[in-house]
């Protein structure tokens, strides 16, 4: 019985130790200065769909663009005439905008998103 409480105890510091190792690991950086915007994100792998969903709800349908499990390196253009480059892979989604390219609105639109993915990521 002891041995058991003892494993018990164990394991509870095991988990709680890897969840908040995994909650250490997310860092959201934005710059955004008079002629480029960019957000990188870094979240555990887990999360990837999630943002990935997140994306497509934002722009992805609009555009007849799915995120879901691709990894990409590439310069996008939206129906809208949105530009912006992503670099995406499972638990890293990079993205920068050269406002010189884009409409306010454009820019506006492509910002929400960028901001919203950190609440989504962290629920």
């Amino acid at each position: 019985m002891k041995k058991l409480i003892i494993l018990f105890a164990a394991l509870q510091c095991i988990m709680l130790a890897s969840c908040w190792h995994n909650h250490k690991n997310i860092s959201f950086s934005y710059t955004n200065n008079d002629d480029s915007y960019s957000m990188d994100a870094w979240f555990s792998k887990s999360k990837t769909r999630t943002a990935e969903l997140y994306m497509n709800e934002k722009i992805g349908k609009q555009n007849n663009i799915s995120f879901v499990n691709t990894e990409t390196d590439a310069e996008f253009t939206l129906n809208d005439g949105s530009k912006f480059y992503m670099q995406k892979s499972p638990g890293h989604i990079m993205i920068k905008m050269n406002k010189l390219d884009n409409s306010y609105d454009r820019f506006q639109r492509i910002q929400e998103m960028c901001k919203g993915m950190k609440d989504v990521v962290l629920k």
